[in-house]
């Protein structure tokens, strides 16, 4: 096997998958992750659901895993769909499959995928609430309805029925009634008892529970022939589903013997799990030591080039525990060891605590059972890369507000110079427009740093700040003349040393850091040892810090180890504060910059050591606002069928954890929704759920907000930091786009130091301007919401808006 770029190899029966992966990577040539997908995985599955339930047609989850090699592969085999959108739609009908080989099993739709649905002739969808009944007789009367109930597993890897299934008892009667007045002609019946289900009985309630659904509708002269089983089905190497499928035809025949009802399923990690591999690279590693006295090694954290932006994303959205395989064989002592990503997110953990045998830099791991909820969900945040009517949400950017916030830094920290991180928020007009003020940049892989060279910025104007980095991206630094980079083991350059506050949004000590103490003394002299020209230390309290002090405890800690270089003839002269400034709005970091200036007076007098900072939330998280639209609203009621008032109102926009909201998961954000249409009278318990399929898409869990209808615009400001950076197109959903807004005074501003060409690029081609006052001056803050009414209510009015929302 020579040919590494064929997409698909030929291999002999019975050859292993640890051969087949060496046979890749004993070239040497081999250093981004990749997966290895074994076609004939599928077609054995396939074989083993049609064999042991016979009367069930699966549609496979498309959402699972959408690589386009799978679904030929399962079309080629018969297996029909389940879709959850127009892109998922759009995707199996560019494979030539008709449309009644078609499901779209998501009950709350957005308006446009409903329409979508309808023109191209996929009729058969799910449903779970009033509000989409009135929606689906509105956009797609002729629909044929499948009304999806709640039954949860006991043990699930992922439980679903939290955000869709209507109760059984209560509800399902109460919308067959409303489908039969609305004249909608409902087909049948469906459940999902969670994804990866343990615990098979909860099959045959389900099931029990469909035939009484069946005969109540019978009443009202509905004749449903559809039964949907959902998903649920386990897929990982060594499960089975023959208790499974023993409970569901047992349950078959006692309650649906009559062989003209079609029953299906929506398989989807059964089909592939099993089927893909991730081969991951080591890229970096780093020994943690008892003592300075004592220095055996106690534990050892590996750096691998895929991590829970990208491929194990399943650790966060999935439930899942991956387990790593040394592709080496290796004996030996055993270690307490942890694995983490590429990124600089000290979240980005794929093992938290195993014992290994001792690998070395270059070595290979494997992950088995990695086709399910992976690739489909990978980001590329950091720019690493993969392996391998206005609807839409969007976001309002104001260009101003990165303006101030680089004079507010600049002017209270004056012997600072800022370095970007590109990692909070690559989208190219805020890399341009601080690039136009003076900020130099913090980038953390070769794409970032190929990002910032794009823009005609100098190498100088760069610093590689991630402690561990794959070999390939050092040998592009040095390519590109890119020679200011932070180690926290025996590399070259800027000492980062570990140095914690007590209160931060997201912590990054775990992750990366040396021992002050400890580890950074002995880093000194190994570089010393090895020629190696270090220059300065540098730390990190922490994301979005709420610990002033920290900072000169950093800085004090900073000049003893400037002082002990001197010792072995080093002339430190650079010293790296990191980031930790909050950026909301409404915060400050004043009493940040009074510690930093008046340690840097004390420690640091000397102004020939230059002062550095890798602010990144603090420029751009208040100049983003997020507007969402809710498609779909779903009722919980008083399960007294006499009372039936509304207890509980769930909202489904079009953004979600998937999207702008993995700040939710990735840097405990907590995001605030603010309605954009001015509501009175009672406030009512809700809650507020992204667009797709999987239930941990949850934005807000309990909030008490006005009645809204379908339609409604949700604002969420500060949405600047870590948003747009790892949003994903999971379940075929489009990432939000960047509407940027200007005023003419910051236009000017940027435009005296711009070419023509560069204003356009540095406002994506749309110069928008924030509303003035009656004398002309312009409001501070984005607060103009009447201007943003007019965006959000037509968007074709982006370049022509009110003349009140104009300079």
């Amino acid at each position: 096997m020579t040919n590494l770029d064929e997409c698909i190899h030929i291999v002999d029966d019975g050859i292993s998958l640890e051969k087949v992966l060496r046979s890749i990577t004993e070239f040497g040539v081999q250093e981004d992750a990749f997966y290895v997908f074994d076609v004939g995985d599928i077609v054995r599955k396939y074989e083993i659901f049609t064999s042991k339930l016979p009367r069930v047609t699966p549609f496979y989850a498309v959402k699972c895993n959408n690589k386009t090699i799978v679904l030929e592969v399962l079309a080629a085999l018969g297996a029909n769909f389940d879709c959850a959108s127009k892109g998922e739609i759009n995707q199996v009908l560019d494979l030539g499959i008709e449309q009644n080989r078609i499901l779209f099993a998501k009950p709350t739709k957005l308006a446009s995928h409903i329409r979508y649905a309808a023109t191209v002739g996929v009729d058969l969808m799910t449903i779970d609430n009033e509000d989409e009944l009135h929606k689906v007789k509105s956009l797609y009367p002729n629909a044929r309805l499948i009304i999806r109930v709640r039954c949860d597993a006991n043990v699930a890897q992922c439980p679903l029925g939290a955000k869709f299934g209507c109760d059984i008892i209560t509800e399902a009667p109460r919308l067959i009634r409303a489908a039969r007045f609305l004249g909608l002609e409902v087909v049948g019946i469906s459940f999902h008892v969670g994804s990866g289900c343990e615990d098979p009985p909860v099959f045959r309630r389900g099931i029990a529970a469909a035939r009484n659904l069946f005969d109540y509708a019978s009443t009202l002269g509905y004749n449903f022939d559809y039964l949907d089983l959902g998903g649920g089905y386990p897929g990982n190497t060594g499960t089975s589903i023959d208790k499974i499928a023993d409970v569901i035809n047992l349950a078959l025949e006692e309650f649906f013997p009559d062989p003209s009802v079609k029953v299906i399923a929506e398989p989807g990690r059964f089909f592939v799990a099993s089927a893909f591999a991730l081969a991951t690279n080591i890229h970096s590693k780093r020994e943690v030591c008892n003592n300075e006295q004592d220095d055996s090694v106690i534990h050892v954290m590996y750096y691998i080039n895929d991590g829970v932006y990208g491929a194990f994303n399943c650790v966060s959205n999935d439930n899942y525990h991956p387990i790593p395989v040394p592709l080496k064989s290796i004996g030996g002592k055993l270690t307490s060891s942890s694995i983490w990503g590429p990124t600089c997110d000290s979240m980005d953990q794929v093992v938290k605590n195993i014992n290994l045998p001792t690998m070395n830099i270059g070595d290979w791991i494997m992950f088995k059972d990695m086709g399910a909820y992976t690739i489909v969900g990978a980001t590329n945040f950091n720019s690493f890369p993969h392996s391998k009517a206005q609807e839409e949400a969007f976001y309002i950017f104001d260009v101003g507000d990165i303006v101030r916030k680089y004079e507010i830094f600049t002017t209270k920290l004056p012997r600072v110079k800022p370095f970007y991180a590109i990692k909070c928020n690559d989208t190219a007009i805020v890399l341009k427009v601080l690039a136009t003020l003076g900020s130099n940049f913090d980038c953390a892989s070769k794409g970032e740093i190929n990002k910032v060279l794009d823009l005609g910025v100098e190498q100088s104007r760069i610093i590689f700040a991630n402690p561990t980095k794959t070999a390939s991206h050092i040998r592009y630094a040095a390519t590109v003349g890119v020679d200011l980079m932070t180690f926290d083991n025996v590399t070259r350059l800027v000492i980062r040393f570990r140095c914690d506050a007590e209160v931060a949004q997201l912590p990054l000590g775990a992750k990366f850091g040396c021992d002050i103490t400890t580890e950074a003394p002995h880093l000194i002299r190994v570089a010393h040892f090895l020629g190696l020209e270090v220059v300065g230390v540098s730390f990190h309290v922490g994301s979005g810090c709420e610990d002033p002090p920290v900072f000169r405890r950093g800085i004090a800690a900073a000049r003893k180890l400037f002082d002990y270089a001197s010792t072995l003839g080093y002339n430190f002269n650079y010293l790296d504060f990191g980031g930790g400034y909050p950026g909301n709005a409404g915060t400050s970091f004043d009493k940040i910059a009074d510690v930093i200036n008046l340690a840097l007076e004390e420690f640091f007098p000397d102004p020939s050591v230059k002062v550095i900072a890798e602010p990144g939330r603090f420029f751009v998280a208040s100049a983003f606002a997020l507007a969402t639209n809710i498609h779909s609203k779903r009722e919980v009621r008083n399960n007294d069928e006499k009372d039936g008032s509304v207890t509980h109102v769930m909202y489904y926009i079009n953004d979600g954890v998937y999207g702008a909201f993995n700040c939710i998961v990735y840097t405990n954000n907590h995001p605030v929704p603010v309605p954009l249409k001015s509501h009175d009278g009672k406030l009512t318990p809700s809650s507020i759920w992204g667009p797709t399929c999987n239930s941990l898409d949850q934005v807000v869990e309990n909030i008490n907000l006005p009645t809204m209808n379908i339609g409604d615009w949700l604002i969420f400001k500060d949405m600047g930091a870590y948003t747009l950076v790892a949003a994903t197109t999971f379940n075929s959903f489009p990432c939000s786009k960047v509407h940027a807004l200007i005023n003419k005074h910051y236009r000017l501003l940027l435009k005296d130091h711009l070419s023509l060409a560069e204003v356009r690029i540095a406002t994506g081609n749309m110069i928008f301007r924030l509303g003035l006052d009656e004398n002309g001056e312009r409001q501070d803050g984005v607060e103009n919401w009447s201007c943003y009414q007019e965006l959000i209510v037509d968007k074709s009015k982006l370049l022509h808006l009110k003349e009140d929302c104009s300079s």
